[in-house]
């Protein structure tokens, strides 16, 4: 499928550099789309983790070739206060004490000849286009 087009209309965006593409991505929304891929991303306007990385991977694909990435899984163990910080009280009071095991999914790209790690599950606003990302 061509998501370049639908993207950068719904981004409202012309000609992104991968710089500025990567911020419009993070900046879609957080939230599970009922259809977990790209076009579900696109059409809902929202995404987690998996389906915005999935959605900046097809973007890379058809616009910055030589980038080259590779989405991560990376496991670790969600805390009571990580929630509460990242999602606020509702979520947080769902949390158990031992707190829970959670896969993380991003991405890391080979920018000028680096390994650089992306992350846009979250609204970034400032990224120098080279450095790589918190995770």
């Amino acid at each position: 499928m061509e998501y370049w087009s639908e993207f950068i209309t719904k981004a409202g965006t012309s000609d992104p550099t991968l710089r500025e593409g990567v911020l419009a991505v993070s900046a879609i929304p957080y939230g599970r789309p009922s259809d977990l891929s790209a076009e579900g991303v696109l059409r809902e306007w929202r995404g987690t983790c998996s389906t915005k990385h999935l959605l900046l991977l097809a973007l890379i694909d058809q616009r910055w070739t030589k980038v080259r990435p590779t989405l991560i899984h990376r496991v670790y163990t969600l805390t009571k206060p990580q929630a509460l910080e990242t999602w606020g009280p509702d979520v947080a009071a769902s949390v158990p004490i031992q707190g829970l095991v959670d896969v993380h999914t991003y991405m890391t790209a080979t920018i000028s000849h680096q390994t650089t790690a992306i992350d846009v599950t979250f609204r970034v606003d400032e990224w120098d286009g080279q450095s790589s990302m918190a995770i």
